[in-house]
């Protein structure tokens, strides 16, 4: 939900996500899985940007046997939490577990220390646990992040929130992979999540080169809404222009699925789109 969305369409939403968080809350205590991830999807589809509901969909998922989708979940919620605001140490209990469960010790590695750092006293010997089977297993972090962050791709047209899992983990085992930064930017457009978006192509912008640098600048600019401010308006404009000089340097393989007949399109598409900016 948006910044420009009335106060009082975010106030009526956030009781109606807060109801159905405690209806699945308490079909689960009575045991009645199905109807608990029912309430917690539509929490989802409700507020998607909110952590709840991931994290409660997320738990439950893992209860009726559903460890991929207790995975993506439990992993959305961790980027979605605010560190201010939230809680992260369930969902690192959680999503360890699960990991741990489905013989994926050395990712599991990861949120057993987290949710041991959070004050989780259960966490300390799953850690050990996991480490020890990570370790047996030759987890390669640099593989694991290659996996998450392939998926990610596979995945972001249905499932955005399970795609920003996959980039996040992706991230996570391989700190400087900038193409999971530019994963997780268009993961949050995806999803709305402007801010956030815009965020991760800036630093792809500040870090890359060649292609993924042009992309960015692209994606960059597409955030850009009729609604933005005439500030935000020229900037997006300035990043399509960016853009577009990339994309007409030969140096640079811009689009890089694309032949030149393809690409002259994209760029006359580019001009198109800039002149509506600038007009």
């Amino acid at each position: 939900m948006s910044d420009s969305t009335p106060s009082s369409a975010r106030a009526e939403a956030a009781a109606a996500f807060a109801a159905l968080i405690n209806e699945g809350r308490a079909h689960s205590e009575s045991e009645a899985f199905e109807k608990a991830r029912d309430a917690f999807d539509r929490a989802v589809q409700l507020l998607p940007l909110h952590p709840d509901g991931y994290l409660e969909r997320g738990c439950v998922a893992a209860i009726l046997g559903d460890p991929q989708a207790a995975i993506d979940d439990l992993g959305a919620c961790l980027v979605l939490s605010s560190p201010e605001h939230d809680d992260p140490s369930r969902a690192h209990f959680n999503r360890g577990t699960v990991l741990l469960d489905t013989y994926q010790g050395g990712r599991a590695t990861y949120h057993f220390a987290a949710a041991t750092v959070a004050g989780v006293e259960e966490a300390k010997s799953l850690f050990t646990r996991a480490k020890a089977a990570g370790t047996q297993a030759g987890f390669d972090p640099v593989g694991a992040a290659e996996d998450a962050a392939r998926r990610g791709f596979d995945v972001i047209a249905s499932n955005p929130a399970a795609a920003l899992a996959c980039f996040a983990d992706a991230k996570l085992y391989a700190p400087t992979m900038l193409v999971a930064v530019h994963g997780l930017g268009l993961a949050h457009g995806a999803m709305r999540n402007r801010e956030a978006a815009r965020s991760a192509f800036t630093t792809v912008i500040e870090e890359a080169e060649g292609t993924m640098k042009a992309e960015a600048y692209y994606n960059r600019a597409m955030l850009s809404s009729p609604k933005d401010d005439p500030t935000q308006r020229a900037a997006a404009a300035d990043d399509l222009e960016a853009c577009i000089a990339m994309a007409e340097d030969p140096d640079v393989a811009f689009p890089v699925m694309g032949d030149p007949v393809q690409a002259g399109a994209l760029v006359e598409r580019m001009r198109a789109q800039l002149a509506a900016m600038r007009a």
